[in-house]
């Protein structure tokens, strides 16, 4: 039975990328090579969106078929997951400062320690 939410993720993922990479809005959010990055060819910077797409749909999945509990602390992580998702997809677009990132992952790791949650 836990396999079931990654059954779910995946195809939610893959459906997800596939119609992005069919987009207008990919083509136009492309990560040229340059001296600081490790690609040697344009690469679609919304991955992300399927990434995030998946995990919701397997938590969806598990939570809705009692595998999982959705308590406060499992909130405050996905509530954290969320916050990085929606930095990273700023940054896709509009290319955002370091100072920006680390912020929101300051602000991301705070909402995952708020509800309790020791590390």
């Amino acid at each position: 039975m836990t396999a079931l939410a990654a059954i779910a993720a995946l195809p939610a993922c893959a459906a997800v990328i596939y119609a992005l990479l069919r987009t207008p809005l990919t083509q136009r959010t492309l990560a040229a090579p340059r001296g600081d990055r490790w690609h040697e060819q344009a690469t679609p910077t919304l991955g992300g969106v399927g990434i995030f797409a998946g995990f919701l749909a397997g938590l969806g999945v598990a939570a809705a078929t009692g595998q999982i509990d959705l308590n406060e602390r499992l909130l405050g992580i996905v509530g954290g997951c969320a916050l990085l998702f929606v930095f990273g997809l700023l940054d896709d677009l509009w290319n955002l400062p370091p100072v920006t990132k680390l912020a929101a992952q300051i602000g991301a790791s705070a909402v995952v320690l708020l509800t309790g949650l020791k590390v």
